[in-house]
C-alpha cells in the first residue's frame, strides 16, 4: 500500500545538508537527502530514492535493519531510538537514529531516520548516541565500552549498580581495574580468558555469567555480554560494546529449582535404597534360617546314625565338619550383607570378612588397610555406602579380574570415609562398570550423602577406585 498524498514534513527533515529518510509503515522512502543516498551506497552498495521499497526477504543487512525499525514503530507510538553500527572505510562508524512521528490526520505515523558518520572513537560519545544510550540503560541493562588501544572502559549511568560507585568519580582506568576487582575470584579466569581472546583476534563477541561484589559487600550476578565495534586490518579489535544485566534474581530461581529438583531425586534414591536393603535383609534372614535349620538338622541326624558300611567313627566327624563350615560360611556371607552386622562388628571388621572370603572362594589375596579416627561414632548409612562399594568391586575382582592382588585402603575419620581400591588388570572396563545399574545406584547413594564415586585406569593397566562420603 502506497500514500497517494504526503504529509508535510518538518523543517529538519527538509533540510538537505542532513543525510535523511523518511519512511511509511509500509516500507516506502517517502522522502531522502543526497548525503543519506550517498552514505547508504557508501556503505551496503545500495542504491535508493524517492518511492523505494523495502523488502524484509531481502538478506542484506540494509533491508533488515530498515525492517526491524519499521516492525518498532507499529508496536509503539511513542518516540524511540534505534542505533546499527557498520564498519566503513577509514575508521568511520555509521549510526543511525530513527523517530516514530506522530499521526498526521488520517495517515499513519511515518518513520524518520537520521544517519551521521562518525570516527569509531568518538562515536560512543556524541549527542546522538549518548541519547540512545540513555534509553537503552533505562530498560535495565548497563551500557558499556572498552578501548583496547587507550585501555579505557566507559559505563553508561551516573552510579554503577554493580560496583556502587560514581562513574564521575573514577576515571576509565580506574572503573576497568575496580571490575576486575570487584569480580569474584574464582570467576576472574572467565574475563581473564575472554580478554586474551579478543587481543589475539580469537573471538568477536561473548557472553559470560559471574558474581560480583559491590563496594558495600553486596553480591549480584552479572550477564555480560559484548561485541567488537572496530578492529584494525588484521582483525584485532580495537573497541568494543556490551551490556551488563543483573540476573541475580534469576540465579536465585535457578538454585531453588536446582535444590528442588535435588532434594526429589535424593528422596527418590533415599526410597530405593531403603527398599533394596529392606527386600536384601529379608532374604538374608530367610536364608539364614531355613539353611541353618537344615544343616544342623543333617548334622545331628549323621550325628546319630549307626547304619553305613563306612565306620561311623570315621564318616561323621567328616560329615559333621563339612556342615559346620557350610553353616560357618553362610552365616558369613549373611553377615556381610546384614546391615546390623556393622552395628556389632564395625565397618573394618566386616570388610575384612569380605576380603578372606574372597580369598578363600577365589584363592586371591586383597591387603586391607584400615585406619578409623571416627571416635567410635557410628555413621551406619555412610558405611554401608562404604561397604557395599567393598563388596561389589571384591567380588568382581575374586569372579571377573585377572589380577591376582588387590589392596583396599579405608580413613575413616569423624567428618567423612575414603576408600581406595587398586589391582591391575588390562581386560577391565572401567566404562561397562560405571554404567552398570549396580554401580549408577552405588552413586546416587554417595550423591544422596554427600560424596562421590570414580574409577579410572592409566596407562600401565592399573585400575584405581576412589570414593568418598561426608558423615559430619
Amino acid at each position: 500500500m502506497k500514500l497517494t498524498q504526503r504529509p508535510a514534513l518538518s523543517s529538519s527533515a527538509q533540510s538537505a545538508s542532513k543525510a535523511i529518510l523518511v519512511l511509511s509503515p509500509y516500507k516506502e522512502i517517502l522522502y531522502c537527502t543526497k548525503p543519506a543516498v550517498s552514505l547508504i551506497r557508501q556503505y551496503f552498495n545500495n542504491t535508493v530514492k524517492n518511492g523505494y521499497c523495502f523488502d524484509c526477504k531481502q538478506p542484506d543487512a540494509l533491508h533488515k535493519f530498515i525492517c526491524k525499525l519499521i516492525k518498532s514503530s507499529r508496536e509503539s507510538e511513542k518516540l524511540f531510538a534505534a542505533h546499527s553500527f557498520s564498519s566503513g572505510t577509514n575508521g568511520k562508524i555509521l549510526g543511525f537514529k530513527a523517530y516514530s512521528l506522530k499521526k498526521t490526520g488520517d495517515y499513519p505515523p511515518l518513520i524518520f531516520i537520521e544517519l551521521a558518520e562518525e570516527d569509531g572513537d568518538d562515536i560512543l560519545h556524541s549527542k546522538n548516541v549518548e541519547q540512545i544510550i540513555g534509553n537503552l540503560h533505562k530498560l535495565g541493562d548497563l551500557i558499556w565500552t572498552h578501548d583496547f588501544v587507550k585501555d579505557e572502559t566507559w559505563f553508561s549511568g551516573e552510579v554503577n549498580p554493580f560496583t556502587g560507585y560514581r562513574n564521575k568519580d573514577l576515571t576509565a582506568a580506574q572503573r576497568a581495574k575496580l571490575w576486575w576487582i570487584a569480580t569474584a575470584k574464582e570467576y576472574k579466569c572467565l574475563l581473564e580468558e575472554s580478554d586474551r581472546r579478543y587481543k589475539k583476534g580469537l573471538q568477536k563477541e561473548h557472553t559470560l555469567e559471574y558474581p560480583i561484589t559491590d563496594r558495600y559487600g553486596k553480591t549480584r550476578w552479572v550477564l555480560d555480554k559484548g561485541m567488537v565495534l572496530k578492529q584494525n586490518a588484521r582483525g584485532i579489535p580495537h573497541l568494543i560494546i556490551g551490556t551488563h544485566t543483573d540476573i541475580t534474581n534469576l540465579k536465585k530461581l535457578q538454585a531453588e529449582i536446582d535444590d528442588l529438583r535435588n532434594q526429589q531425586e535424593r528422596e527418590q534414591v533415599s526410597t530405593l535404597v531403603t527398599t533394596i536393603e529392606t527386600d536384601r535383609k529379608r532374604f538374608i534372614e530367610f536364608l539364614q534360617e531355613d539353611l541353618n535349620q537344615f544343616l544342623s538338622a543333617a548334622s545331628v541326624k549323621l550325628g546319630s546314625n549307626s547304619h553305613t558300611d563306612v565306620p561311623a567313627e570315621k564318616l561323621i566327624p567328616e560329615v559333621q565338619g563339612i556342615l559346620q563350615k557350610a553353616i560357618g560360611e553362610i552365616n558369613t556371607i549373611c553377615r556381610m550383607y546384614d546391615p546390623t552386622g556393622l552395628e556389632l562388628l564395625g565397618l573394618g571388621e566386616v570388610i575384612g570378612d569380605v576380603c578372606n572370603f574372597i580369598s578363600e572362594k577365589y584363592g586371591k589375596t586383597i591387603h586391607l588397610t584400615y585406619t578409623d579416627h571416627s571416635n567410635a561414632v557410628k555413621h551406619l548409612d555412610e558405611e554401608l555406602t562404604v561397604l557395599r562399594t567393598a563388596q561389589r568391586l571384591a567380588f568382581l575382582f575374586g569372579s571377573s579380574v585377572a589380577a591376582r592382588k588387590a589392596m583396599i585402603k579405608i580413613t575413616h575419620t569423624a567428618s567423612d570415609i575414603k576408600m581406595s581400591i587398586r589391582f591391575k588388570d588390562p581386560g577391565f572396563d572401567t566404562e561397562r562398570f560405571l554404567t552398570s545399574n549396580e554401580t549408577r545406584t552405588l552413586q546416587g547413594r554417595y550423591k544422596l550423602y554427600g560424596g562421590q564415586l570414580n574409577i579410572s585406569k592409566t596407562a600401565s593397566q592399573m585400575v584405581t577406585l576412589n570414593a568418598w562420603v561426608k558423615t559430619g
